[in-house]
């Protein structure tokens, strides 16, 4: 599994997304070439071929379009597939500059880790002098840049037979490059006895698991022996299912397997399951808070007066009034059947007489009681 990554949070630059300085560039170019490392120039199409003359070279070819000087980039390789992907490294090299349209780079090959792996300063502007885009073009779709890396391992990868690890399509698992560096840095670590992410080791079991079974009830039975639990939720819109061992939780969706494909595979259009139901109270919880309604800090009587105040067409509160009310609930009538239509419409006189009585009722001035005479 091939990572290509743009590195924009690091101890060098804090979160910046690259160098914005002369000291900046020339802190990554010591990285990229320092002896502890065993650092090897691999590409370079800048005129100088040092640390300080590169460093030189970005400062006076900057033309201020844009805050950063240099991004920092890099590639990393399976140690089993090194063979292929160095002799390939001219070619993959240049597809990168091609892609992102890259005016001057420089890559340095590293050593002091168990895979192979390359740094590269990329300077960040174009040969126009503009600011260079780190987001590609696929068809009318432009990906942005961590998307582009990953398509562009991605094609490697099938051009060179080399491993698939990680792959997301439109219904399946979407695993970040994050998930996949750690679960690589664990497994080089000797904290995990594979490379792969765990969701997509629950993922390949769940295939197994399905392709085992028969019915839901096999299926059941075959993910309690594997220690899964597998629960059906019914929603509003339909039934849902999940996936956990207990540590990891896969959707339906994210497994590959939602409720009404494993239907049509089992060919069992009702099922003899135990549904859940959605906790209402959990689901209020989770809410993001900027989507919870606020309470009203302005009383009734401080706030100005709305625009539509005096509008025959505008009730209380911006509700419509019980004439529009009436001239819709008419034109509705005419597009349903004759019995339909007269009971609709008989309900909606009641409910404007009752709000007609309550008008005039609110609106009736009070009787003035007469004081008795001495």
């Amino acid at each position: 599994m091939a990572i290509f990554k743009h590195i924009h949070k690091s101890p060098r630059f804090g979160d910046r997304a690259g160098c914005t300085s002369r000291q900046d560039v020339r802190r990554l170019m010591d990285y990229l070439t320092r002896e502890s490392a065993h650092g090897k120039i691999a590409w370079n199409n800048f005129q100088n071929d040092t640390p300080d003359g590169i460093t030189e070279e970005i400062m006076a070819l900057d033309r201020g379009s844009s805050k950063y000087k240099a991004y920092h980039f890099m590639l990393s390789f399976p140690a089993s597939e090194r063979s292929q992907w160095e002799a390939n490294l001219d070619k993959v090299l240049e597809d990168f500059a091609q892609r992102f349209r890259v005016h001057r780079m420089v890559w340095a090959t590293h050593e002091d880790k168990d895979n192979y792996h390359l740094h590269g300063c990329i300077f960040a502007q174009t040969a126009r002098g503009t600011k260079l885009r780190l987001e590609t073009k696929v068809g009318d779709k432009l990906l942005p840049v961590a998307a582009s890396l990953r398509k562009m391992a991605e094609d490697w990868e099938d051009r060179l037979d080399g491993q698939q690890t990680g792959r997301s399509t439109s219904l399946g698992t979407s695993v970040s490059k994050d998930s996949l560096e750690m679960a690589h840095r664990q497994h080089i670590e000797g904290k995990s006895p594979t490379p792969v992410p765990a969701k997509l080791q629950l993922k390949a079991e769940i295939e197994r698991l399905v392709a085992r079974s028969r019915s839901f009830a096999e299926l059941e039975s075959n993910a309690r022996d594997a220690g899964i639990e597998i629960r059906f939720t019914e929603h509003a819109n339909g039934t849902g299912v999940s996936f956990s061992d207990g540590s990891i939780s896969l959707r339906g969706r994210e497994a590959g397997f939602t409720f009404q494909t494993l239907t049509q595979k089992f060919n069992e259009p009702n099922p003899t399951i135990v549904r859940s139901r959605p906790d209402p109270g959990l689901a209020k919880r989770n809410r993001p808070r900027g989507s919870r309604p606020a309470a009203s800090r302005i009383r009734e009587a401080d706030r100005p007066p709305r625009k539509d105040a005096g509008n025959p067409d505008v009730g209380h509160r911006g509700e419509p009034s019980t004439y529009r009310r009436l001239q819709e609930t008419l034109r509705h009538i005419s597009r349903v059947n004759h019995q339909a239509g007269l009971l609709q419409l008989l309900q909606f006189l009641a409910y404007a007489l009752e709000r007609m009585a309550t008008a005039v009722d609110y609106h009736r001035p009070a009787r003035k009681t007469r004081r008795p005479t001495l």
